[in-house]
């Protein structure tokens, strides 16, 4: 048995107990003291896992900022721009892990390039709204998340994450969604992995997001256990962003879960949510959430679950014209399931929910995720990412820039070269039809790539 295999069982199981139950009692003063006792115990790790990762990927799109055609007078007014586009990231990973804490971190920079025409740039038309001049992106991601399990029925964690990327490459999906999980405590109640803000804007505008969530479980029973969470995020644009319309806004939302153990293997939930959304507008709009949701999950064996969250939420807010009060009403759903074995893994979701904008509005989001992979050979595996989701801005008196349909689909090919090599082959599609003006019809796009990638994890320690 691996080192972290190893962790993940004493970490479910047995840990280590600590004398510190007292100082731990339930509050958020406590839970930072939690965290300043946590670290000693951070330095003494079992093992160290450093995973360095390189991905060097090219091909060409033959619509590289998803524009639609324009009907204009009767005639059709073709808008699409192919462009080859060429990227180059760099990752590392890093993991400490006791049996009682464990810690992950993982930044990422890419490097792209677009050349077309001859030119290293997208060709841009300086009277087309729909992209700008851009030769190069380099986008950076930092993710940190750790927990440190105070007594057997009592752990703290936190999650926090720093992203600069362009607007555009948010219709170019780069992440390993096969990789993202819900068996762990937790993960279920998680935000969707997509991105409902992809394709907002085709203008390239530089955008800084923070995200910070920590959350304090407490073990009021064997059975029985209390989760409080917050989550913070900030996201500022650079500069063209109000050529784009785009907005900065901020948004705060706490949560408190009671969660019981019906058997060993399935358990229900009832949660109450609580949040502000405020964008950064000259009329300083506001937006107050308030949701009630409640969930069951039933894990069929350690590498398969599924399960579903249902709940009603309401959005009041001001008339940044007339300044009466309005409000909204509307369901929360999402039902998922995944199951990863030796051959097989998949995660599949779908439900509704409320997420940001950089319109600066909040927005009602259908999403439906499947993503899988299947091992074909030793060597060979086929892989496919998809996502649909459709936003309708939440209030009538909302900017409807973000109501629009997008999808997503994604088919790739690896070949495993060696343990630490393979190469890839792939292949995206892309859609979107957007709402507000009819002379603009659905575009889509066809991108075909190939990736050489390189990917080692070392276990340095005990």
């Amino acid at each position: 048995m691996s080192k972290i295999r190893k962790f993940r069982y004493a970490f479910s199981s047995s840990p280590v107990v600590l004398g510190i139950d007292s100082a731990c009692m339930p509050s958020w003063r406590a839970f930072l003291g939690c965290w300043a006792l946590a670290l000693p115990g951070l330095a003494a790790a079992e093992a160290w896992i450093v995973t360095p990762e390189l991905n060097i990927r090219s091909g060409y799109d033959d619509n590289i900022n998803l524009t639609p055609d324009i009907e204009r007078r009767g005639l059709d007014l073709t808008n699409e721009k192919g462009a080859i586009e060429t990227n180059a990231s760099v990752a590392l990973e890093l993991a400490t892990l006791t049996t009682i804490s464990e810690l992950r971190a993982r930044a990422r920079l890419d490097f792209i390039s677009y050349k077309q025409d001859g030119k290293n740039d997208r060709d841009t038309d300086p009277n087309d709204n729909f992209d700008n001049e851009v030769g190069s992106e380099d986008n950076q991601y930092i993710d940190v998340s750790g927990r440190y399990k105070i007594t057997p029925i009592n752990d703290i964690g936190a999650r926090f994450g720093l992203e600069r990327k362009y607007t555009g490459t948010s219709t170019r999906g780069f992440n390993d969604r096969i990789s993202e999980t819900l068996l762990e405590d937790g993960a279920d109640d998680n935000q969707f992995a997509t991105d409902t803000d992809t394709g907002v804007s085709r203008v390239q505008v530089r955008r800084e997001r923070i995200q910070a969530e920590p959350y304090w479980s407490i073990g009021l029973t064997q059975n029985t256990r209390l989760r409080l969470q917050y989550r913070y995020d900030d996201t500022v644009y650079g500069s063209g962003a109000e050529d784009a319309r785009l907005v900065d806004f901020t948004r705060h939302r706490s949560s408190v879960r009671l969660e019981h153990s019906l058997t060993e293997t399935s358990r229900v939930f009832f949660a109450i949510d609580g949040g502000t959304f405020d964008a950064d507008t000259d009329t300083g709009r506001e937006f107050d959430e308030l949701a009630v949701r409640t969930g069951y999950r039933y894990n069929f064996s350690p590498i398969s679950v599924v399960g579903f969250n249902i709940g009603a939420r309401q959005v009041s807010s001001d008339d940044p014209v007339t300044g009466e009060n309005e409000d909204d009403t509307g369901a929360i759903v999402k039902v998922f399931g995944e199951h990863r074995g030796e051959l097989t893994r998949y995660t599949a979701s779908l439900g509704r929910t409320i997420t940001p904008s950089g319109n600066g509005v909040l927005v009602e989001s259908d999403i439906v995720e499947l993503n899988i992979s299947r091992s074909l050979s030793p060597r060979f595996e086929f892989r496919l990412e998809s996502e649909y989701f459709g936003n309708s801005a939440v209030g009538s008196n909302s900017d409807p820039r973000s109501d629009r349909d997008y999808v997503r689909i994604s088919p790739m090919l690896r070949w495993n070269w060696t343990p630490e090599w393979s190469v890839n082959l792939i292949y995206e599609y892309q859609w979107e039809d957007r709402k507000i003006n009819e002379d603009l019809d659905a575009a889509d796009s066809n991108g075909a790539f190939v990736s050489i990638v390189y990917r080692k994890q070392n276990e340095i320690g005990q």
